[in-house]
């Protein structure tokens, strides 16, 4: 199991900036669903000036009833451990059922086998600490109707990026266009600062 960490540094002038603006650092992770997958804050925080964010390659899949709209909050229904290479039924019961083999070890798999409702919300989450501090948000959602099947294969490529008015597992129809794209999949360490001339985050 991979650890990764990200390292976001903050100067004063950078700091004033974000806290007078009401400003989050939002960070976005990507996913990817061969469909129609939104983006969610995965993590969100008031920075200090250096920051450290940490996480392993743990996924949980999740249930909503929320809707896969901008600004909605994924609220979850129920969840579960996952494990690449498995496929997950979401049953009539509002639970995950027994698993099965899917037969690709990079690939998470849900099958909406709940037939009470037209569709519902799915997607991974995944924990993380920030400057010590453990939460587990979403990192996507799909909007999957019943008797059908969604596919996530979650990639170490993640977007960072400064927003106001946001919360953790807040679904975002755009992520904004300052945001940085950290690859993490050759590296599973990595330095970024805010640069508060051009107003985003720029690689250390």
């Amino acid at each position: 199991m991979v650890n990764y960490s990200l390292n976001i540094e903050f100067d004063n002038k950078g700091l004033g900036k974000i806290r007078a603006a009401g400003e989050l650092v939002v960070i976005t992770k990507t996913v990817n669903s061969g469909g129609a997958s939104a983006p969610v804050a995965w993590v969100t925080f008031q920075p200090s000036q250096q920051n450290a964010v940490k996480w392993s390659e743990n996924y949980q899949i999740y249930a909503s009833n929320s809707k896969v709209q901008n600004g909605a909050q994924i609220v979850e229904v129920s969840n579960v451990k996952a494990a690449a290479g498995n496929s997950y039924p979401f049953l009539n019961s509002n639970s995950f059922g027994a698993t099965t083999s899917s037969g690709d070890p990079a690939k998470y798999t849900i099958a909406n086998q709940d037939m009470k409702k037209a569709s519902l919300t799915f997607g991974l989450a995944q924990d993380a600490t920030v400057n010590g501090t453990q939460s587990v948000n979403p990192i996507n959602a799909v909007s999957l109707p019943s008797n059908q099947t969604a596919v996530f294969t979650p990639i170490e490529t993640i977007q960072v990026f400064t927003m106001a008015n946001i919360m953790g597992s807040t679904v975002i129809d755009r992520v904004n266009s300052n945001a940085l794209t950290v690859d993490l999949t050759s590296a599973a360490s990595q330095n970024i600062k805010y640069d508060d001339n051009l107003n985003c985050f720029v690689m250390a």
